[in-house]
């Protein structure tokens, strides 16, 4: 595998605007798939709901207007690439069954805040894979993260905390550290492949993963009310389609590293929205943690963009 073109100093506009869209779409996750968890559904199933259907949902275009190229990884010089979209997919099966299955067990602000760790996870593995050097600016942006999402952890919830916290807090880890892989390894194939087909690929081998899960595990996927329906496809919609859809959109432009940064604002959604719905109360400790987030994400962007403004001038000497 090759390492990943040289990010633009400036991404385009277009890119930092279909961010900020990910992270609000994104941030909607946990909630639609609780209600849609109150109304039955199994966690296997939503998480095999929104994948499939994405990937239903893009074929037409897919198959219309990204026909050769599609076809194109077909041919023996692109075979790896269809390899690596189809280890990515598996990824991306693993960290949607284990992050919505940790809801199970644990509260929306917990399970939120450690699957938003993936930035660590992230800049780790394109560090060792990529041998990618990280700025000052990302290396303070994780470890603002970082400490933010620890302090909303030990912070604990005034609401329901779930049943088994220990469970619900590893399942979400497995998935941080599973999509923090899938956007490591998958970057390359983003930057020689077009965005539809590039999700089109990984929506669709992933719920094709999970879907045989299901057979396998015999789970029930008909007799459930027509709400739970309804909250499953308004997860597919909003933070698959959009916030899935813009982040590997960015990828092509920006570093899985800076990408995966921006998720880390999503708990303060996340938090705000149960505490309306769920009556999940944050501390003030949790308040905290999440100022912490905040103000890492954009000191860190901040920083960055100085960085790379300097990196560009001394170049241009």
């Amino acid at each position: 595998m090759t390492s990943p073109a040289a990010p633009a100093a400036h991404p385009p506009n277009r890119v930092l605007f279909a961010l900020i869209a990910a992270v609000f779409a994104g941030a909607s996750a946990a909630i639609f798939t609780r209600l849609a968890q109150a109304e039955g559904a199994p966690s296997l199933l939503i998480a095999a709901f929104r994948l499939t259907l994405s990937a239903l949902i893009l074929t037409p275009i897919a198959l219309t207007r990204h026909r050769r190229e599609i076809a194109d990884l077909l041919s023996p010089t692109r075979r790896a690439d269809l390899g690596w979209a189809a280890f990515s997919a598996l990824l991306m099966a693993l960290h949607f069954s284990t992050w919505i299955t940790s809801l199970e067990y644990t509260s929306v602000l917990i399970g939120t805040v450690l699957v938003t760790s993936s930035p660590l996870w992230t800049g780790v593995f394109e560090s060792v894979f990529f041998r990618l050097r990280l700025s000052r600016g990302i290396i303070f942006g994780l470890l603002a993260g970082l400490a933010g999402n620890l302090v909303l952890t030990l912070s604990g919830s005034n609401g329901s905390g779930g049943s088994n916290m220990a469970l619900g807090g590893a399942l979400a880890l497995i998935a941080a550290v599973a999509i923090a892989l899938q956007r490591t390894f998958s970057r390359p194939l983003r930057q020689r492949l077009s965005l539809v087909p590039f999700l089109w690929l990984l929506f669709g081998l992933g719920g094709l993963a999970l879907i045989v899960v299901l057979v396998f595990t015999q789970t029930p996927v008909t007799g459930f009310s027509p709400m739970g329906y309804f909250w499953m496809v308004m997860v597919t919609l909003f933070p698959q389609l959009i916030a899935h859809s813009a982040f590997n959109y960015a990828l092509r432009y920006m570093p899985a590293t800076h990408v995966s940064m921006l998720i880390q604002v999503q708990p303060i959604f996340s938090t705000a929205a149960a505490y309306l719905i769920f009556d999940e109360q944050p501390s003030l400790g949790q308040l905290a943690g999440g100022t912490i987030i905040v103000v890492g994400v954009f000191v860190a962007m901040l920083w960055h963009a100085r960085d790379s403004a300097r990196s560009g001038a001394a170049a241009a000497r």
